[in-house]
């Protein structure tokens, strides 16, 4: 008997072919992976910076002053902003007086809720047909046709 050798049914060419086509997909993946982000370390930061507005307390001569020299930025061109000025002519702003807007006694309650009741029933008792009748049938005309010709023929 003549030993035969293994032979595969298909070439390993083929076999090649297939196991690049499926290892594409990962390649491609590996490739645009961003590498440092493996490595990362946090951004370092910075002490908060001071803050560039605040609350400033001025006496009345400071007030004044300010109060002034807006006045007369606006006054720059008489010409060109005849109606434009700032109004401030009051120079103190009223103290609000801190108060209860509305008292609590003033304050108007509702009843709770309760079920709606309604004076009708929304739907009849039962969405049945009504007994059916007999329906009587219709006298048969002369020549035993539903619809006669001399009927039909009649144009009034």
């Amino acid at each position: 008997m003549k030993s035969r050798r293994f032979e595969p049914r298909r070439p390993l060419r083929n076999e090649i072919y297939s196991l690049m086509a499926v290892l594409v997909v990962p390649f491609a993946i590996g490739l645009v992976f961003p590498y440092e982000s493996f490595n990362y370390t946090p951004a370092t930061t910075d002490d908060p910076a001071a803050s560039s507005c605040a609350f400033v307390y001025l006496t009345a001569d400071e007030e004044n002053s300010a109060l002034t020299a807006s006045r007369t930025a606006w006054k720059v061109n008489i010409d060109g902003t005849r109606g434009l000025h700032a109004d401030l002519s009051v120079s103190e702003l009223p103290e609000d007086d801190a108060r209860d807007v509305m008292d609590v006694s003033e304050r108007r309650t509702f009843p709770p809720a309760a079920p709606v009741r309604l004076p009708y029933t929304p739907l009849p008792p039962t969405l049945a047909a009504g007994k059916a009748e007999r329906l009587a049938p219709e006298p048969t005309t002369d020549d035993g046709v539903a619809f006669p010709r001399s009927e039909l023929l009649k144009i009034d």
